[in-house]
């Protein structure tokens, strides 16, 4: 068995039909308080952000539009999204059963 049997394949990177993907501009996204900005600076250097605050100050918003333009101009091949699993009410309310 030679070396070349044990290296692991690469993974392709995403092919796109748009030209000048790479070179295209981003969203052009503005902050609009301090804390927004510290927020986008934090997205573009660390890979891993987490983020918490009142609804309507943007946290959907500029995540998506950052994640947008990272995949738009070929920076990044996939985009995941999750969800924490919150339960709802009913199950709160349910007596605990022995499994």
């Amino acid at each position: 068995m030679d070396n070349s049997e044990l290296v692991k394949p690469s993974r392709s990177r995403r092919k796109t039909k748009y030209k000048g993907a790479g070179q295209r501009e981003t969203s052009g996204l503005i902050p609009k308080t301090d804390k927004q900005k510290e927020f986008i600076d934090a997205l573009k250097e660390y890979s891993q952000v987490f983020v918490l605050g009142p609804a309507g100050t943007g946290k959907t918003y500029i995540t998506a539009t950052v994640a947008a333009d990272l995949y738009t101009t070929k920076k990044v091949d996939k985009i995941v999204i999750t969800r924490p699993m919150v339960l709802s009410l009913i199950h709160i309310s349910e007596p605990t059963r022995p499994y």
